[in-house]
């Protein structure tokens, strides 16, 4: 709402990480986007912390109810109940409804989020049919540290977007 109310028409989505998995139900219920980029997007949440913790560290997590962890050098925890809520989300299946052009920049050496993750987000963007691209940057870790990789990446999304807004008139414009 705020966004068309201050007066912007083309709307371009970018979503990294688990920011990818938020941006992908946005564009399955927005047709309005008019461009989806989505750097190393976590599409299946649960599966991941199942293949971290294993089906004791699981159960443990459920009983316990909160699961601490160290992220970016800092201690964090997560309630169990945030993930049961992600169990309610089928991310394949919204992606199966995107008409959003979209590209999808992943590091085939992510440990965080495996690549095999954003290849069959990928394929499912075959059943909505919209323009689509994976880009698969050789030895780019999830956070593209090396800057080469870095810019790789941003220059990969800058450019699919800027693609899509051309040709679209002289409408105002809006990356999230």
């Amino acid at each position: 709402a705020w966004i068309k109310k201050n007066g912007y028409e083309q709307i371009a989505l970018v979503g990294s990480s688990f920011g990818g998995l938020i941006a992908i139900h946005t564009a399955a219920k927005h047709k309005e986007l008019i461009s989806l980029a989505l750097k190393c997007p976590v599409s299946n949440y649960p599966i991941l912390w199942q293949s971290r913790l294993g089906k004791d560290g699981m159960a443990n997590w459920e009983k316990e109810g909160l699961f601490s962890f160290i992220f970016d050098d800092q201690k964090a925890r997560l309630e169990y109940g945030f993930y049961a809520d992600l169990l309610k989300f089928n991310t394949y299946a919204d992606a199966a409804h995107i008409k959003t052009p979209t590209l999808i920049v992943h590091g085939d050496a992510d440990d965080d989020v495996p690549v095999d993750q954003s290849i069959r987000l990928f394929d499912t963007l075959r059943i909505a049919r919209p323009q689509k691209e994976l880009v698969l940057i050789s030895g780019a870790d999830h956070g593209f540290e090396k800057p080469e990789d870095f810019n790789q990446m941003i220059g990969r999304i800058e450019d699919w977007i800027i693609s899509n807004i051309a040709g679209k008139g002289q409408a105002s414009h809006c990356i999230l």
